[in-house]
């Protein structure tokens, strides 16, 4: 079952976190704005095969058509707005997990991203929530445990995003 936050249904508990973190930096001001899964793409049309009709006397009637190819698009999870200098991360984002079984889904995020550069100059990055945090702060939210609201242990270290604004000013 996809994880629900807001009203909105997630691929995954990391794209909640990073979005409780999107939320974060939105009200301390450190981005103007963002969005999730938009805007989409399309790589490629679909190819469609047209195969001449004709009646029993041979007059051509409707063609039938069939698709040979699927088209591909690409939606990337986050697009910000306004990023400030200091955060490592870009305007689009894909989020990736910190460790997969199966990497079929960074090899098809590769080909995607190379395609998605190449046909309209946008690049995106993958980014794994935790990483990010560990630069920055963890989102409130994320600091515990989704059923039981217990503190996670992984997040206990790092900074809140008060703390890491006030660090900001000082440096």
């Amino acid at each position: 079952m996809k994880p629900e936050y807001n009203g909105i249904t997630f691929d995954s508990p990391d794209e909640v976190e990073l979005y409780q973190w999107a939320e974060e930096a939105l009200d301390c001001k450190l981005i103007t704005n963002f969005d999730y899964q938009r805007p989409t793409w399309q790589l490629s049309d679909p190819v469609i095969e047209v195969i001449p009709q004709f009646g029993k006397r041979g007059q051509p009637i409707k063609d039938k058509t069939r698709t040979v190819l699927q088209g591909s698009t690409y939606t990337a999870d986050f697009h910000f707005h306004g990023i400030v200098d200091f955060l490592p991360i870009s305007e689009f984002l894909d989020v990736k997990p910190k460790f997969s079984v199966r990497n079929d889904t960074a090899r098809l995020f590769s080909l995607h991203r190379k395609w998605l550069y190449q046909r309209y100059n946008v690049l995106v990055h993958s980014v794994v929530p935790f990483e990010l945090f560990q630069k920055t702060w963890a989102p409130e939210l994320a600091r515990l445990t989704p059923v039981k609201r217990q503190p996670r242990k992984q997040y206990a270290a790092l900074p809140t995003v008060q703390e890491f604004v006030s660090t900001m000013g000082s440096t």
